[in-house]
């Protein structure tokens, strides 16, 4: 696998599993520990372990990263120049709620969506609830302008959406994050959004 390359793998935590989905960010050869000044986030608790007898990756999911085992990496794909892209497959823990956006943002040639959550307003069984989030990163710039365009209420008619350029405490190239209100609104809007961009990658407008 290469960097730029898009994978998944599942975590298991005590009696509960995660799924995770991103970019491999670097190539780790045989042998050898990740940068602890490239990746100090990788050293916090109780490090990353020793180096490992093969080839690893560090993977990017949003502004975290992590040095998963590769035993548990799926490849989901490869960008190659001149190629189709591929179909998007959700992940399994994906909020449903976030489904129809992501579908559609990932249709959007250069855009790929790496980790999401709605914001879960409407469960009060949870302790915290915050705004509807889409982390994604994109191929160039140049790929941002419909995105842009159409999470703009001028356009949309849905109001409190943004995207939000970030980095992290290593100085990590460029993410971004697409950020809607809270709640029900935002579950609404984010369909909206979703409708005008398969209009815009199925008919051009």
């Amino acid at each position: 696998m290469e960097i730029g390359a898009r994978v998944r793998w599942t975590s298991q935590s005590q009696a509960s599993s995660k799924t995770k989905e991103g970019i491999i960010a670097e190539v780790i050869p045989a042998g050898v520990r990740p940068s602890p000044s490239k990746w100090p986030s990788l050293y916090t608790g109780a490090g990353p372990g020793s180096a490992r007898n093969h080839e690893s990756y560090i993977v990017r999911v949003g502004s975290k990263v992590y040095w998963p085992r590769v035993s548990k990496l799926v490849l989901i794909d490869t960008p190659v120049v001149g190629q189709s892209k591929p179909t998007w497959v959700p992940p399994t823990d994906l909020d449903p709620e976030c489904l129809d956006l992501c579908v559609a943002m990932n249709k959007l040639p250069g855009v790929r969506t790496t980790e999401s959550c709605c914001g879960h307003a409407d469960d009060l069984s949870r302790p915290y609830s915050g705004p509807y989030m889409i982390f994604f990163m994109v191929d160039s710039l140049e790929a941002l302008p419909p995105l842009l365009y159409y999470t703009d209420a001028c356009h949309s008619g849905c109001v409190g959406w943004r995207v939000i350029v970030y980095t992290d405490c290593s100085m990590a190239p460029a993410r971004f994050m697409l950020e809607g209100p809270k709640g029900k609104q935002a579950y609404q809007d984010s369909k909206e959004i979703a409708k005008c961009i398969e209009g815009y990658v199925t008919n051009g407008c």
